[in-house]
């Protein structure tokens, strides 16, 4: 039992607390400060009390009772308390308010935002603490696979398959939304209507080829459109499943068997990877690629660097080149693991490696695509930040730019319906009025090529930065507002669920053009029964209570702020080589077109775990050496 001196100074520290925690950020509009003061301090409903009261009342006896620790590891717990309290204030406010404005628009509201800030610090703070002490409980004696790597990975490679059966005849013949339709017609150069589908690396290329030719095979063999989309989806599962269970050999060989095992049940049992598996899309690619990348990674953290195997360099190499050739912004996952490998002790090898993976994907995206009559990416799918601040200044600060700014910015965008239909969560509006001729390009490769180049967004686009430069000189907070209010549902908690299932949709959902003669065939589900089963299980498994938690994309991004923390806390310099790459991942959500879509954490599914994994199975005397 806790004793804690000073029940007067106690109690008055739990009143504070509450207090602070009972601030709400509604907007309101209308009143005089003490009908306002009020209002922010009003909570609704007994429920969300009790839990403000408990919460309170917890967070000052674990401050209470905190053992003594060292001071770089209190200033650790503050900064990141700090960041996630700077998450929430943040999230409150631009889900109360459409903006962050509440925080500082008067100095009332500076005052109320600062007390909620500094009360939310400190119970995080606390809570990291008592969190990281149940961590270090954990680390206990590892138990460690020594049984045939074959066996090892078939048992795991039949178990996945097993498991994952249900989850492929609920979807059967797999689920293809507009992206997987996309690449088959460019596949095929289709053609519908005035468009004329073409290859581009708007999807990756590697990705595009690998379901066109399933896609191709199947329709040979079978002559059935269900049936080549069939056999795309068994290539999927195959290959998703076969790099699990890679990565679970890798972590009962050289992490701990019991590790293993619970992180098999996650990804035979969480849907996610199973229903990705069985879709037409690049996501199923880019998965598997992260968890290899992954396991490679794991290996040569764990290994004494004597005992490196060649095999596994040149596994490493190959898994950094899959990384950076199924998704486009994948060279960057491989160049912040090379940042990470310096400091890895006598990790020369794994540098050269990493480097000469990255020598590959630029060269092969640079040269090889162009020989292989392969148009870049469109640039504005990367402009998504100056692109929705533009448009907001175009709605909310119109007087900011001049008649020629206007002017200039017509070369490259439908001014007038950019500012009229911005919407601040889908960057997808706003980029449907910069004129691009998506599939538009005639003639051949060269002549396409031409005509892609002296696309004004192409062509001038330092002119186009240098325009947003100077309409950010006169709009730092509007624009710095745009940033936060387009996504902040990756680190602050949103009810929406849902994005998990309408990307891809059940039920295709592309545009009627996408529809050649290719994808005509295609019957998303084989009858009623299939269909209304399918429907009822997407429904139900994201209301379950505790589990739908999952489903969010700002849990993950907080486990990764958290567990980074903690490898770091172990063992810096040797871990940064599996937290950097991760650390990309959440940057890449915040740059992305889609505020708060789940897809975009998958890789920290898998990846979390392993950061996990790895820093409960560290040992403090070194990492085991295994022969």
């Amino acid at each position: 039992m806790i004793k804690i001196k000073g029940k007067g100074w106690w109690i008055f520290q739990s009143i504070v607390i509450i207090f602070g925690l009972s601030i709400n950020f509604k907007l309101i509009e209308n009143t005089n400060n003490i009908e306002y003061l009020i209002e922010r301090f009003k909570v609704t409903g007994l429920v969300s009390e009790i839990v403000i009261i408990i919460i309170s009342i917890f967070s000052i006896i674990l401050f209470h009772s905190m053992a003594s620790v060292k001071v770089s590891t209190k200033i650790i717990y503050l900064v990141i308390a700090s960041i996630y309290s700077s998450f929430i204030i943040v999230g409150l406010a631009v889900s109360n308010s459409g903006s962050i404005y509440l925080i500082f628009n008067s100095p009332l509201n500076i005052v109320l935002s600062l007390y909620f800030y500094l009360t939310i610090l400190f119970v995080i703070y606390n809570f990291l603490y008592w969190i990281y002490s149940k961590f270090i409980v954990l680390s206990l004696k590892k138990e460690v696979l020594l049984s045939s790597p074959i066996k090892i990975w078939f048992l795991f490679f039949i178990g996945l398959c097993i498991c994952w059966v249900p989850m492929f005849l609920l979807l059967y013949p797999g689920i293809w939304g507009w992206d997987g339709m996309d690449q088959i017609n460019q596949f095929y150069s289709a053609t519908s209507g005035e468009i004329k589908f073409y290859l581009t690396n708007h999807h990756p290329y590697t990705t595009t080829v690998i379901m066109g030719n399933l896609f191709n095979i199947g329709l040979k063999l079978f002559h059935n459109t269900n049936k080549a989309i069939s056999l795309v989806i068994i290539f999927n599962n195959i290959y998703l499943i076969s790099s699990f269970s890679y990565l679970l050999y890798i972590i009962s060989r050289y992490c701990d068997k019991r590790y293993s095992k619970y992180l098999f049940f996650f990804f035979a049992f969480f849907p996610i990877f199973s229903f990705w598996a069985n879709t037409v899309d690049k996501t199923c690619y880019f998965l598997g690629a992260i968890s290899f990348f992954y396991a490679e990674l794991v290996y040569f953290i764990k290994m004494d660097y004597k005992s490196w195997n060649k095999v596994h360099l040149f596994a490493l190499f190959i898994a950094a080149c899959l990384v950076g050739l199924t998704r486009n912004d994948g060279i960057f996952y491989v160049l912040f693991t090379l940042i990470g490998s310096v400091f890895l002790k006598n990790s020369i090898n794994v540098k050269l490696v990493l480097t000469g993976a990255l020598i590959g994907i630029f060269i092969f995206n640079r040269f090889g695509l162009p020989m292989l009559k392969v148009l870049p990416t469109e640039p504005m799918e990367s402009m998504q930040v100056p692109m929705q601040q533009i448009a907001l200044a175009l709605k909310e600060n119109p007087k900011s730019l001049s008649h020629e700014n206007k002017k200039q910015l017509s070369k490259f965008l439908d001014v007038e319906a950019m500012s009229r239909i911005y919407t601040a969560d889908n960057y997808d509006a706003v980029k449907s009025t910069i004129k691009f001729p998506q599939w538009r390009f005639k003639g051949e490769f060269d002549s396409r090529e031409k005509q892609f180049n002296n696309v004004p967004i192409v062509k001038d686009k330092k002119e186009l930065y240098s325009i947003w430069f100077n309409l950010l000189l006169k709009n730092k907070l509007l624009f710095f507002d745009s940033f936060l209010v387009g996504n902040y549902n990756y680190y602050f908690p949103t009810t929406n669920v849902s994005l998990i299932w309408n990307d891809p949709p059940l039920n295709g959902g592309a545009s009627k053009y996408e529809y050649t003669k290719h994808i005509d065939g295609y019957t998303s589900s084989v009858n009623h029964f299939q269909f209304y089963l399918r429907n009822f299980f997407m429904r139900s498994i994201i209301v379950l209570p505790i589990f739908n938690l999952l489903f969010i994309p700002m849990l993950w991004n907080w486990l990764l702020i958290f567990v980074s923390t903690l490898l770091l806390m172990q063992n810096l310099k040797r871990y940064l080589i599996i937290v950097f790459p991760s650390i990309m991942i959440f940057i890449v959500m915040l740059m992305g077109p889609v505020n708060g879509a789940l897809r975009y954490c998958f890789p920290l599914m898998i990846i979390i775990p392993i950061l996990f994994i790895v820093g409960i199975t560290n040992n403090s005397n070194g990492e085991k050496k295994y022969g």
